[in-house]
């Protein structure tokens, strides 16, 4: 019925009917469609059987043949997004209380797959604005919204978010193996094949960094 790199896309989709229709995922659940199910199909997982995902279409009252429709116009609307947060990131350092204003904003009306990069970049504010504790939060909200999406990331977000970690808890409590640590889980989540390349090339160097400063103070 639909690609398997549509299958997110069309999950997401399926998530915003069923919202905009006020229901819950256990308001969905029959002697037919488990609540596991409909979430998995929410989340893009590619084991789900086509006729369960076919059955949940039509429980919410959307007709199958017009999915392809569907799946264009959520591609659309998640590449304004896309390039709306494009847009954000490159203005923190120009303008970094618009920037979070905007953000708060999207965060507020964006419940979808972009969650992790709002707070991400929520993150980076509060580390421009010099707010440790705060951006610590954020960060570790976006790692928390990834794993939760249990899919491989094609962002780096994850790793970049434990950069920032790791830089924090040096900056902020001199804490050099717990630095380390939040490096090293940047390395391991990094995806060779994702977005974000030079983001293990900074990893790298924090790491090359910190254990030099270990070393020193031995």
């Amino acid at each position: 019925m639909v690609n398997v790199s549509d299958l997110k896309t069309l999950g997401e989709a399926l998530r915003k009917i069923r919202k905009e229709k006020g229901l819950r995922l256990k308001d969905m659940e029959d002697e037919h469609i488990s609540f596991a199910t409909i979430s998995s199909i929410e989340r893009g997982i590619p084991t789900v059987k086509p006729q369960n995902r076919e059955y949940y279409c039509r429980k919410l009252g959307f007709n199958v043949e017009d999915i392809p429709q569907l799946i264009h116009r959520e591609q659309r609307e998640f590449q304004h997004l896309e390039n709306l947060l494009f847009l954000i990131e490159t203005c923190i350092n120009l303008d970094c209380d618009g920037a979070l204003e905007r953000l708060r904003f999207l965060q507020k009306h964006t419940k979808g797959g972009y969650m992790d990069i709002i707070l991400y970049l929520k993150g980076l504010c509060y580390v421009k604005k010099n707010n440790l504790k705060t951006a610590e939060k954020f960060f570790l909200q976006s790692i928390e919204h990834i794993n939760a999406k249990q899919f491989i990331s094609q962002n780096n977000i994850k790793a970049a978010c434990y950069k920032e970690l790791g830089r924090i808890y040096y900056q902020r409590d001199n804490s050099l193996q717990q630095a380390l640590d939040f490096t090293n889980k940047g390395l391991s989540a990094f995806n060779e094949n994702a977005d974000r390349q030079e983001i293990k090339h900074f990893l790298m160097i924090d790491k090359v960094y910190f254990l030099e400063k270990a070393i020193s103070h031995r």
